[in-house]
């Protein structure tokens, strides 16, 4: 669990220093961090969770796309949490 997490905040970090780099340019680097995301393959796995509080692939889909138009080009947050309920 350590390693997962200390991986995981210096991939965040990584991030943060590319914008740094990028700043004064049109170039934003972000990292999507999902919640279970609901797939077949999980549903299996866990078959006694809540699917309604897992995150739709869609989801995730619509919120990247999202950040590639002209509408997000005010963000510059680089850690985009699509959680849903969960």
């Amino acid at each position: 669990m350590v390693a997962y997490g200390l991986g995981k905040s210096l991939i965040f970090r990584l991030a943060e220093l590319m914008n740094g780099e990028a700043k004064g340019s049109n170039v934003v680097t972000s990292v999507v961090v999902p919640s279970t995301i609901d797939t077949p393959p999980n549903r299996k796995a866990m078959p006694d969770a809540h699917f309604d509080n897992w995150v739709k692939p869609e989801a995730i889909a619509d919120v990247i796309y999202f950040h590639c138009t002209a509408a997000a080009t005010v963000l510059r947050e680089p850690i985009i949490k699509v959680y849903n309920n969960a």
